[in-house]
C-alpha cells in the first residue's frame, strides 16, 4: 500500500503511521482509490541493439568465440539471453 500526504494533510498523523496502522487503515480510516496502474517492466532491449557493442571485436573474432560456433549473451538490465554468430559480428 501506498500512502501519501496530499496538500493540507494531516502531517502529524502521517507521520505517526507505523506498519500495524496501515495494515488496518482501510477500517479506522475513510479511504478512496485516487487511480489504478498496471505497471510492465519493459527493457527494450533487442539483438539488434546490442550487436553494434560488439563491433569492436570484429578483428579479434577468435578471442571472443574461442572455439564456439557462437556465444550466448545476456542483457544486464533484463537477462534475456541472445545468441551470436560469428557473421552476425562481421
Amino acid at each position: 500500500m501506498l500512502v501519501a500526504g496530499q496538500p493540507d494533510c494531516d502531517l502529524q498523523w502521517l507521520e505517526a503511521l507505523d506498519e500495524a496502522a496501515v495494515a488496518k487503515i482501510d477500517a479506522t480510516e475513510e479511504t478512496k482509490r485516487l487511480e489504478t496502474r498496471r505497471f510492465r517492466f519493459d527493457c527494450g532491449c533487442t539483438l539488434e541493439m546490442i550487436l553494434p557493442i560488439l563491433g569492436g571485436w570484429k578483428n579479434r573474432l577468435d578471442d571472443l568465440f574461442e572455439d564456439a560456433d557462437a556465444i550466448q549473451l545476456q542483457c544486464p538490465r533484463c537477462a534475456a539471453k541472445y545468441r551470436v554468430t560469428r557473421e552476425m559480428i562481421r
